[in-house]
Formats: structure tokens, C-alpha cells, sequence
């Protein structure tokens, strides 16, 4: 847990920026430097903030939350290794969903092999429920 991290250090101290009147004041100092304690973390994570939308970059727990973001659905047996490369490829993903290429890619993502799609790529409906089919040819 990022929040958990002892005696990180804060990149701008609170009690350094406040009035020369502050300076020597020891509750001042005292209380400013816990508040650096407990924002050190947040600031830290807002600084990284770049690396925690990389799904290449982010901590583990926090890609499967960048899943969602792009509607993905984890399953539990995924490596995180593919969980990565599938949060990665998923706008690409979505981009082809419903074609040939996209069912291939899903697949290859999915499995690590080969895939070959093969679709004729021709249907027929009838105009209204129920009624005959037209001839295809």
C-alpha cells in the first residue's frame, strides 16, 4: 500500500514555506511536520500520477482498477502479466469489437497462440419476423 510507505519524505515541507515568524516555533514546526507525514503519500502518488495510468508503470492492485476504466473484466486466472497487456490493448481492442480482426486479437491476447478466423462473412435475414429466408445465392 502506497499510504503505508515510513518515513518518506515530503517534496515541499509545509513548515519551510510558512512566515519567518513560524520558523522557530516548535508546535508550529511539530504540527506542520505531521501534516508532512500524512500528505507525503498523497503528493508522492499526484507527482507519479503519469506512471499510475501506464498500465506498463502502475502497481499491480491499481491495474486492475485501470481495468474497469476501460471495461474490462478481470478473471482471476490472468497472470498480472497478461492482465497489463490486456488493459493496454483494450481502445485497440474496443476499436475492432464485433469484427473478425477483433475476435482474432481478443483470442491471441487470451491464449498466447495462433488464431484463424474463418467467416464467411455472409447472412440473411427475412423482412419480417417468421416469414422465409431469401434465397443467398
Amino acid at each position: 500500500m502506497r499510504a503505508g510507505v515510513a518515513g518518506l519524505p515530503s517534496p515541499h515541507p509545509i513548515g519551510e514555506q510558512l512566515p519567518a515568524v513560524y520558523a522557530e516555533d516548535r508546535f508550529v514546526q511539530g504540527f506542520t511536520g505531521a501534516l508532512d507525514e500524512v500528505l507525503a503519500p498523497v503528493l508522492s502518488t499526484l507527482d507519479n500520477f503519469a506512471g499510475y495510468l501506464d498500465p506498463g508503470l502502475a502497481p499491480e492492485d491499481f491495474v486492475g482498477w485501470l481495468a474497469t476504466w476501460v471495461a474490462l473484466r478481470v478473471d482471476e486466472s490472468w497472470s498480472p502479466a497478461q492482465l497489463r497487456q490486456l488493459v493496454t490493448s483494450s481502445v485497440e481492442l474496443h476499436r475492432w469489437r464485433g469484427t473478425r480482426r477483433g475476435l482474432a486479437e481478443h483470442v491471441r491476447l487470451l491464449t498466447g497462440g495462433a488464431v484463424e478466423v474463418t467467416d464467411s462473412g455472409g447472412g440473411v435475414e427475412s423482412p419480417q419476423p417468421g416469414a422465409p429466408l431469401p434465397d443467398p445465392g
